[in-house]
C-alpha cells in the first residue's frame, strides 16, 4: 500500500512539473484534470514510466494533446523503451524513454470527429469465418468464432473504409506473412508494440497502408496515422533495413549531424534487466554507409548558411514533417513547444549549416503565421524553402 501511494505521487509530482508547459497544447475538449488523472492510472498500471526520462514523457503527453487523445491504453499509449545511446564520448549509455503509441480506437474515434469517416480494422484468427471477393461487387463477411471457443492463431487483418452506413470508399487485407513483411523491416520490430500488443499492431499495419488509398482523410488524421511509421516501414526499399532498438533514438541517430548530443541522463551503466521485447543479442555496429541506407542524406554544401564545411544533410522529407507539426499549431508559445518538441526527437541541426537555416525559414513563416502577419497560404513557399536548399537533390 505505501509503495502504491509514492507511486501515485510520484506521478502526481512528475505531470504537475510539467503542467505549464502542457497547458498551452491543450485542446478544448480534454482538460487538464483530465489528463493528469488518466496520467496517473497509466503509472500506476506501469510504474516504470517513472523510470524513463523526463523529456520523453512531456514531449509524449504533448503529442496526445496534439492529437486529441488521452494515454489511457485505450485511445493511446505510453509504451517504454529501453534505448542504447552514444554519449559525448562514444561509449554506451542505456536510457528509458517514452513511446507515445495512438491505438486503433483512438484513430477510429478522430476519425469520425474530423473528417466523418467510420474505419473498421480487425484481426482474423484461424477459427474465425472469413470470405471476401474482389471484383464489381467485392465484399469481406467474417465471422468470429462463437464464444467459448478458441479463435486459434492470428492468420491476417483488414480494414474498411465508410463514408456512412452504406457507401464504402476503400477495403483493406493484409494476410499474416504480409503483416510480418510490413513488421520485419520496421524499426521496432522486437520493441513492446509488437511482442506485447501483436493483434492491435497487427490492426494498425492494414489501416495505415489503407489509409493511403483515402485520399479525402485530412493531414491531421494522418498525422496520428502515420505516427506508428516508427513501427511499420511502407517504403519499397525497407526489406534491407532493421533497426531493433527505440525508434526516436535510432532515427535521431541516422538523421542528425554528430555535432549534435543525445539525451543524457546521467546514466552511465547497462541496467540489470532490458524491457519485455527488446532483443537480448546486441547488434554490430553499423558504417556509415549503412547508417545513410537508412536516411538517406543530401549531400549538398551550406553555402547558403555561410558554412565551409559541407556535412550530410537532414532528408528533405523531415523539413516537411517539420512544417506539419507547427502547421497544426495556433499560438507562438504552442509552435515554439512543437519546435522544441520536434527536435528534441530528431536532433536539432548544427548552427551554421543550411539545415539550421532552413528549419529557422520554417520556424519564421509559421510564427508570422499564427501572429496573422502572413500574405495567405505558407505552405507553398515553404515547398519553395524546400527546394530551393536541396536543389537538383530532392
Amino acid at each position: 500500500m505505501a509503495n502504491s501511494v509514492a507511486i501515485h505521487d510520484a506521478a502526481k509530482l512528475m505531470i504537475d512539473g510539467m503542467a505549464e508547459d502542457l497547458a498551452g497544447a491543450m485542446p478544448a475538449t480534454i482538460t487538464y484534470d483530465r489528463l493528469r488523472t488518466v496520467f496517473i492510472t497509466a503509472v500506476a498500471n506501469n510504474p516504470e514510466i517513472l523510470e524513463c526520462d523526463k523529456s520523453s514523457i512531456k514531449t509524449s503527453l504533448m503529442k496526445c494533446c496534439s492529437d486529441n487523445l488521452l494515454p489511457d491504453n485505450r485511445e493511446a499509449a505510453l509504451v517504454p523503451f529501453n534505448t542504447r545511446v552514444k554519449d559525448g564520448e562514444g561509449k554506451d549509455v542505456w536510457v528509458k524513454l517514452i513511446q507515445y503509441m495512438p491505438m486503433v480506437q483512438g484513430i477510429r474515434k478522430r476519425s469520425l470527429e474530423l473528417c466523418g469517416v467510420r474505419i473498421i480494422a480487425e484481426c482474423v484468427f484461424e477459427n474465425d469465418f472469413y470470405d471476401e471477393e474482389q471484383g464489381d461487387n467485392p465484399f469481406i463477411k467474417h465471422k468470429p468464432a462463437p464464444l467459448g471457443k478458441p479463435r486459434g492463431e492470428l492468420i491476417g487483418a483488414y480494414a474498411i473504409f465508410k463514408t456512412d452506413e452504406k457507401t464504402i470508399v476503400h477495403r483493406e487485407r493484409m494476410s499474416l506473412e504480409e503483416i510480418e513483411a510490413a513488421r520485419n523491416v520496421s524499426k521496432a520490430k522486437n520493441g513492446p508494440g509488437w511482442t506485447n500488443f501483436k493483434p492491435e499492431m497487427s490492426r494498425k499495419t492494414v489501416l495505415r497502408r489503407g489509409s493511403k488509398s483515402v485520399p479525402s482523410l485530412p493531414d491531421n488524421l494522418r498525422t496520428i496515422i502515420e505516427r506508428d511509421d516508427d513501427y511499420v516501414s511502407f517504403e519499397p526499399d525497407a526489406r534491407s533495413r532493421s533497426i531493433d532498438h527505440n525508434p526516436l533514438v535510432e532515427e535521431r541517430r541516422a538523421l542528425s549531424s554528430s555535432s549534435v548530443a543525445p539525451i543524457d541522463t546521467g546514466n552511465k551503466g547497462e541496467p540489470e534487466k532490458q524491457l519485455a521485447g527488446e532483443q537480448q543479442t546486441e547488434q554490430k555496429s553499423k558504417s556509415s554507409d549503412d547508417l545513410q541506407s537508412q536516411a538517406p542524406r543530401t549531400g549538398t554544401s551550406d553555402e547558403k548558411a555561410g558554412s565551409q564545411s559541407s556535412p550530410s544533410r537532414l532528408p528533405a522529407e523531415l523539413f516537411r514533417k517539420y512544417a506539419s507539426a507547427l502547421g497544426r499549431m495556433a499560438t507562438v508559445n504552442n509552435v515554439k513547444k512543437a519546435h522544441e518538441s520536434f527536435w528534441s526527437d530528431y536532433g536539432k541541426p548544427a548552427e551554421g549549416t543550411a539545415d539550421h537555416q532552413l528549419a529557422g525559414e520554417i520556424l519564421k513563416l509559421h510564427n508570422l503565421r499564427v501572429e496573422g502577419k502572413s500574405d495567405g497560404n505558407i505552405a507553398d513557399e515553404i515547398d519553395r524553402l524546400i527546394a530551393e536548399s536541396f536543389g537538383d537533390h530532392l
